[in-house]
């Protein structure tokens, strides 16, 4: 497919046929671009684009590949516990017996757990494992690797959210969101991080485009459709990695996500379950022209004091869309509409309560809504 023009058109390259979910990784081989397609089920299918894909033979069966200083390394599918390397600068190349620059493998066994991603950051190659990342470092004539295990912990890692975002990687784990910058790691602080660990996350998949991270996996909420619970991702996370400013999109399920950068095309696509289009991420607000619903809850409070009962007399924001305001107490709840004004708005409540939280929704394309004060008078 040429998505760069406004109606692309499609052709099948070649009528092959895999036994499992191939990944692909693009690389230069013999001054040449070069995409290569494989699975834990399936021989390397390389393809010069400009030429018929055909099965590399020779080589092996991998998990996880990736392209680090004029090599390929890859996860041996047959046995997780090795990583193998192709020939220096010649990727193609498995089989070589002996030289210098000989293809070979390392071994992992060191009875932690299997491996189940590479990922080539700055000088290194980092294995993600299912509990603990390592690191494997070249030496000066890239013959002899040296590895190093840099994180354990006893929360399983889910390794396809793993993502490059600039000089960092962000992956996902059972007890979080977590950064690694090659040496240390950080629990990212999420306002609905009990949301993301509540559910199992075995298809969580995860991208990195234009200084976002976006993590597509799973949230049980509490007013779950029969539809989206069937589903294996139903939510896409969107967290910028400068600010940690975030938002969640509800309701899609994206079996697959990846960033297309170069002069004509820059944009993110997906793969969405049961679909057979290959869909891209907008910034307008809309599910397939659709305008999707926005949606926001705070926590409760109860400013410091739950003994005594409340009034929410009055508030006021700014709201530059049409959207419904709703308090929530323990004892009571109200809503009112607003419409969009260029100036504060005030709205008068009188809600009584001990604890109180509140909701916005709205269905425009563009939620804006801030400068939110809050007037309250305690019982004595």
């Amino acid at each position: 497919n040429n998505m760069c023009f406004a109606d692309p058109t499609y052709h099948i390259v070649a009528d092959h046929e895999f036994n499992s979910t191939p990944f692909a990784i693009t690389f230069k081989a013999n001054g040449d671009d070069v995409i290569a397609f494989s699975s834990p089920q399936d021989d390397l299918l390389v393809w010069y684009t400009d030429d018929e894909p055909y099965t590399l033979q020779g080589s092996f069966k991998f998990q996880s590949i990736c392209y680090h200083n004029n090599r390929l390394f890859a996860i041996d599918a047959t046995d997780c516990s090795v990583v193998k390397y192709s020939a220096l600068s010649n990727p193609l190349d498995w089989t070589s017996s002996s030289g210098a620059y000989a293809p070979g493998e390392i071994s992992m066994n060191d009875y932690k757990d299997d491996l189940k991603r590479l990922i080539s950051l700055d000088n290194y190659v980092y294995v993600f494992r299912e509990h603990g990342i390592s690191r494997i470092t070249p030496y000066a004539q890239d013959t002899v690797y040296s590895i190093s295990n840099i994180y354990n912990t006893v929360s399983k890692i889910y390794a396809d959210t793993a993502t490059i975002c600039g000089s960092n990687i962000y992956f996902l784990q059972e007890d979080g969101l977590y950064m690694f910058d090659g040496f240390y790691v950080k629990k990212v602080d999420l306002p609905f991080e009990n949301l993301l660990t509540s559910s199992k996350q075995d298809y969580a998949n995860a991208c990195f485009y234009n200084g976002v991270y976006y993590l597509a996996c799973k949230i049980a909420f509490d007013d779950m459709t029969t539809s989206e619970s069937n589903m294996h991702n139903n939510v896409l996370v969107a967290l910028d990695v400068s600010s940690h400013t975030s938002s969640i999109t509800r309701g899609i399920d994206i079996t697959d996500m990846t960033a297309i950068k170069d002069l004509l095309i820059d944009r993110m696509v997906t793969c969405i379950r049961n679909s057979d289009y290959v869909w891209h991420l907008t910034m307008d607000g809309k599910y397939n022209e659709v305008t999707l619903p926005k949606f926001w809850r705070s926590g409760k409070i109860n400013l410091g004091n739950y003994d005594k009962d409340k009034i929410l007399k009055k508030v006021y924001l700014s709201c530059q869309c049409n959207c419904t305001f709703k308090v929530t107490t323990d004892k009571m709840s109200r809503s009112v509409a607003l419409i969009s004004k260029p100036s504060f708005q005030r709205l008068v409540f009188n809600c009584v309560g001990r604890e109180f939280s509140f909701e916005i929704e709205s269905s425009d394309d563009n939620l804006s809504i801030g400068d939110i004060e809050l007037y309250f008078a305690v019982e004595s």
